[in-house]
């Protein structure tokens, strides 16, 4: 029988601090809240944030997946709706300096368990580091976070541009977070673009916009989604929308066999 293969979204950002791990987080749960087997991976090789927000230790993570101590499986960490998490370690630690041999393993990994997943999300990290950019291009699904701010915009618009150029990526959804109103999201994805420049063959789409909320800091502080805490917030609308145009989208999300493709695309761009 053929195993669908998983669709694997990169959760990505031009630099920290625009609430990409949070994002990530809630967006998980509300795939999951929409039918969809969701598995949350902290791929943020040196500073990994989701188990930290979910308030768990965990005793086994990535480091051990790819050193050959234990299965993927072995680290799964109950997320929020049946949400599975594989936890990053912090530091850097065995991971600083993963390669891309180390990396394929990883993503082999993952491969094997695709009957039992439909999607993957990969909390990146932030910036231009060229291991986590290839990381981010062999995904079959790019999701960009931006805020409204001018260095953001900048640094977002150098990403995308450098991601399209250097790594042929074409298609990005972005996500405009902690905006004023939907005017606010709309005037930022035109200064993103006016900011990048023509291309005819780069695709942007506005994915959605999400409101700025302390209500999100706090659910964080408490270890809790804002689905636990603040289910009728405008941000969880938000997420049930980016989570709902994600199920909708019509294109093909699986080039040639899936996570098969995507551990691929690591080899053939030359490792991390």
């Amino acid at each position: 029988m053929d195993v669908k293969p998983v669709r694997v979204a990169a959760i990505a950002s031009g630099k920290g601090g625009v609430g990409k791990t949070s994002f990530s987080i809630n967006l998980a749960e509300a795939l999951s809240r929409a039918g969809n087997r969701v598995l949350l991976m902290d791929a943020d090789f040196n500073l990994a944030n989701v188990h930290l927000m979910l308030g768990q230790t965990p005793e086994q993570t990535i480091a051990d997946v790819i050193a050959g101590r234990c299965s993927i499986e072995d680290t799964f960490l109950p997320g929020p709706a049946d949400v599975k998490v594989v936890p990053g370690v912090r530091g850097g630690g065995d991971l600083a300096g993963i390669d891309g041999t180390s990396l394929l393993s990883l993503i082999q990994s993952v491969d094997d368990i695709a009957g039992e997943v439909d999607i993957l999300l990969l909390d990146t990290a932030g910036g231009l580091r060229e291991r986590d950019m290839r990381l981010v291009a062999a995904a079959s699904d790019v999701m960009v976070l931006v805020t409204p701010d001018k260095v953001t915009i900048a640094d977002t618009a150098d990403y995308i541009r450098m991601l399209r150029l250097q790594y042929g990526v074409q298609h990005f959804n972005v996500v405009t977070n902690m905006v004023r109103s939907q005017r606010e999201g709309s005037q930022l994805i035109q200064a993103l673009q006016s900011q990048i420049g023509f291309d005819h063959d780069l695709v942007i789409r506005h994915a959605g916009t999400l409101p700025y909320d302390p209500a999100v800091r706090k659910a964080s502080d408490r270890a809790m989604t804002l689905f636990q805490t603040s289910p009728d917030s405008k941000v969880c609308r938000g997420m049930r929308s980016i989570a709902d145009g994600m199920n909708q989208q019509s294109r093909v999300y699986y080039p040639r066999g899936g996570m098969t493709f995507f551990f691929e695309n690591q080899v053939l761009a030359g490792g991390c």
